[in-house]
Order: C-alpha cells, then sequence, then structure tokens
C-alpha cells in the first residue's frame, strides 16, 4: 500500500465528501497511514469501503488488505481474497498479485499453486513488482510451474530493479549462491544493502555474513555486528543466533562465552535450528553455562529433529562416548513445538497481581475503547499517556513488545490463553527480559480475563 505523495488537507476531505472516489481512497489511505491526521483505522476503512463502492480498484485492494491484516476490523481472510478479487477484476495489478499470495498460502481460498502462478504471472505482465517476485518464487521454488533458476533470476531482476525490496534481498541472494546466474559478491553486497535500507531483516543479517567472511568486500567485523544487530532489532533470528558466533569467537566483539550463550538461548527459545546446536555445543563443553551433558543431549535432538545433520552427529557423538544421558523427554530443555497441540508442555500463565497498576490501566482503555484500540499503536499510547502519565517506563517497554506484533495475538479469538502465552513468548523472548515478559503477559492475562 504505497503513499503516492498523499497527505491530508481539507481539500482533500472536501472532495472525498462530495463523492470523488479517488479522494476517498486517498483519505482512507491518510487515516491509515497516519499522513498529515492522526491514525484512524475505523474512519481508514469508512473511506476505502466508500471509495471501494464507488468503483475504486485501490480502494478495493485496500479494503481487502484491511481484513487481512485484521487492521481496523475483524481478521477475515475470505473477505480480503474477495475484496483482492474485485479489484484484480477492475485491472488492478497488485491486487491481482495480492489474490495470487492468497491462493499460494490458501487464507481465504482453497489452495492452489496453478491458480498463483497464473495470477503472478498476469500481474508481472502487467508490471507489477510484486507480481514479478512472486513469480520469481514460483520459478525458485518450482510451484506451480517447472523449476528453473535462471527464470526466477530474470524476474528478481525485474522486480528489483522496480523498488521491490523483497526481490532486492532475493537478487542479492542469486548472487551470493550462484542461483541461476553466476556468483557475484560484490553485486550480492550491493543488493542486499539496498533491501537492508528498505527494512528487509535478512538482507541485513545476510550483508553482515558478507561483512564478517570479506565476500564482495573488504572484510570489517564490527560491522558484520552492527549489520547483525539490526537485523535482531527487525526481529531476524539468524543474525542473533549469528551475533552469539560473534561472541563466542571474538570477532566484532570482546569475546564472552556467557553472552554468546544467551544469544543462542534466546535464539533457540524462539524456534531457531542453528541456534540449538550451538546452544547443545554450550552445555556440552561448558562455555558460558555449566556443563549439563543431559541438556546438550536434549539441544541436540531438537536441532536434529529440525534438519541439522551436524547436531545428529554431535548427539551420536555425545552417546558414542558412553555417558549417562536420560532419554528424549527426561530432563528441562525445552522441547521444539510439536505438530500436535497436545503434545505441548504446559506453560503456566503467570497472573498480574490485581493491584498492578499497568493492568488497572490497560483494563480501563480497553473498558472504554473496545480491546481493538491495541491494534491502533499510536492512538493506544496517546490513550496510555493520558491515563497513566508518570508511567513513562512501562510505557516504552509495551510500545517495544507491540513492535514485535504481539497485539494481534493478545486479542485473538483463535488462540486459549496457552497459545497466546506462547505466541507472546516467543515474539519476546530475544528482545525483553523473562521477567518483563512474564509482567507483559500476566497484565493483560488479567486485563481480558484469559481462560
Amino acid at each position: 500500500m504505497t503513499t503516492g505523495g498523499v497527505v491530508y488537507s481539507q481539500a482533500l476531505w472536501r472532495k472525498a465528501v462530495n463523492g470523488d472516489p479517488t479522494a476517498q481512497c486517498s483519505l482512507g489511505l491518510c487515516y491509515k497511514k497516519g499522513l498529515g491526521i492522526a491514525p484512524d483505522t475505523k474512519l481508514a476503512l469508512m473511506w476505502f469501503t466508500k471509495a471501494a463502492e464507488n468503483g475504486n480498484d485501490a480502494a478495493m485492494n485496500n479494503l481487502a488488505s484491511m481484513y487481512e491484516e485484521g487492521c481496523g476490523v475483524q481478521q477475515d481472510f475470505s473477505k480480503a481474497a474477495g475484496f483482492y478479487r474485485q479489484a484484480a477484476e477492475h485491472g488492478n495489478t497488485l491486487a491481482k498479485a495480492n489474490l495470487g499470495n492468497c491462493y499460494l498460502s490458501g487464507k481465504g481460498v482453497p489452495a492452489d499453486e496453478g491458480k498463483a502462478f497464473r495470477l503472478f504471472n498476469e500481474a508481472a505482465k502487467m508490471g507489477s513488482p510484486k507480481g514479478m517476485c512472486g513469480l520469481a518464487d514460483m520459478y525458485r521454488d518450482g510451484k506451480g510451474t517447472s523449476r528453473s533458476l535462471t527464470s526466477a533470476f530474470y524476474w528478481y531482476q525485474k522486480a528489483a530493479s522496480s523498488g521491490d525490496i523483497t526481490a532486492q534481498k532475493n537478487l542479492g541472494w542469486c548472487y551470493d549462491t550462484g542461483s541461476g546466474t553466476s556468483q557475484n559478491h560484490v553485486q550480492a553486497v550491493y543488493w542486499y544493502s539496498k533491501a537492508a535500507v528498505g527494512g528487509n531483516s535478512i538482507a541485513m543479517n545476510n550483508l553482515g555474513v558478507l561483512f564478517l567472511n570479506g565476500k564482495g568486500t573488504a572484510r570489517n567485523e564490527l560491522r558484520a555486528v552492527k549489520y547483525f544487530r539490526m537485523a535482531i532489532d527487525a526481529g531476524n533470528l539468524m543474525a542473533l543466533n549469528n551475533l552469539g558466533n560473534c561472541y563466542r569467537e571474538g570477532r566484532g566483539v570482546e569475546k564472552d562465552d556467557a553472552e554468546a550463550f544467551r544469544c543462542y538461548q534466546k535464539a533457540a527459545a524462539a524456534g531457531n535450528p542453528s541456534a540449538m546446536k550451538n546452544l547443545g555445543s554450550m552445555y556440552e563443553s561448558g562455555s558460558g553455562v555449566q556443563a549439563d551433558l543431559s541438556k546438550a543431549a536434549e539441544w541436540y535432538r531438537n536441532a536434529a529433529e529440525c534438519g541439522v545433520e551436524s547436531a545428529k552427529k554431535s548427539l551420536e557423538a555425545l552417546l558414542a562416548a558412553g555417558h549417562d544421558i536420560p532419554e528424549a523427554g527426561t530432563n528441562d530443555a525445552p522441547a521444539v513445538q510439536s505438530d500436535k497441540p497436545d503434545e505441548q508442555p504446559p506453560e503456566d500463565i503467570v497472573p498480574a497481581d490485581e493491584n498492578d497498576e499497568l493492568t488497572d490501566v490497560i483494563e480501563k482503555i480497553t473498558e472504554d475503547f473496545g480491546r481493538d484500540i491495541i491494534l491502533e499503536n499510536t492512538r493506544f499510547f496517546a490513550i496510555f499517556s493520558d491515563y497513566a502519565p508518570k508511567m513513562k517506563e512501562e510505557r516504552k517497554i509495551l510500545e517495544f513488545a507491540f513492535s514485535q506484533g504481539i497485539a494481534n495475538d493478545v486479542i485473538s479469538d483463535e488462540f486459549d490463553a496457552q497459545m497466546k502465552t506462547s505466541r507472546i513468548r516467543s515474539k519476546l523472548s530475544y528482545v525483553l527480559r523473562d521477567e518483563v515478559i512474564t509482567r507483559i503477559i500476566g497484565c493483560f492475562s488479567a486485563a481480558y480475563k484469559w481462560k
């Protein structure tokens, strides 16, 4: 959803009120993005709806994205797909690509890779960068068509040159790995850099790896660490594992096994297989933590179950050494998430103190404005400041927590209390201390009376 230089003005408002569908769509965008006016997703939804009813295809696409994201309205993938289809039928190329993603993921429509491929192909040939990138993905993965890395590279080039950030990252990957083209690390650095500037966390991490190893650029370990930290701030778990490696090896930072262990522990708890293997190694060697062969074996098992071959070999070597190690599941190392919910180890929800002031503030705000108010971050925190002007530290922590995308998990009707807790912990475990996460979860649990 691009802004195209749109900004709120009285003139724009008057045109929208007088029934101009283009102005109505632009006004909706202003309210959604906070362009010259305070963000208000309810008003954004209203103006997108009016514009869509008046035949504006961009508004149909924007309305679809509101339903897909659950922004200002209850999340509804079926309605999202319906509006994307309407917009696509009106000639909107972005909507055509978005509908392709619906068919690829099976969200709101039955999964159909053939239809996804055709939609991406049509959108790409109509000039949509997102369609080009989607088509390249299909060729790369052999979905809906025969696998062709050469074709993937061609379409990534076209999409990247048109400014698509994901395509820029993927084009960097093509040059980095020699996929569909000759390996060229200088070009990889160039395209990863463009994607990193655009906020792509994978590009940030991969750029850090190239600087760390001096590929395509002069070796610069300090700069590598900088990119790893940037990627971590954007939520990238592999970068957290890579930063752990830097601490373990003393590359770009002072060698610190304890800090390496903490990085691996957070990344592993959030599901990163490489970090699981590294965590097992730390427990085996007693580096940064007290040696514990049982925990080492458990983390090796976890990583091996995720497909890390080196973890399987480490586990076999550990067992072959004749150590008395319990069978899987008999120690307290966290298990890898199972596909069967009833096999999940129970995770206690720690209720907040009934007198916790933060709980009271959250409860009061949601009572007055409805629980969906937490999806409107700017408005929520403006209200928070009014209700609790002295709670500046709590506001800062909550703002950071919300930036990790926990709001939908908090209010979701699809998840029970245990699942809410698990998802929120997973998203916050590598950026906030355990006691802070526990308090956040406890406050929302008490305020919303999770069951």
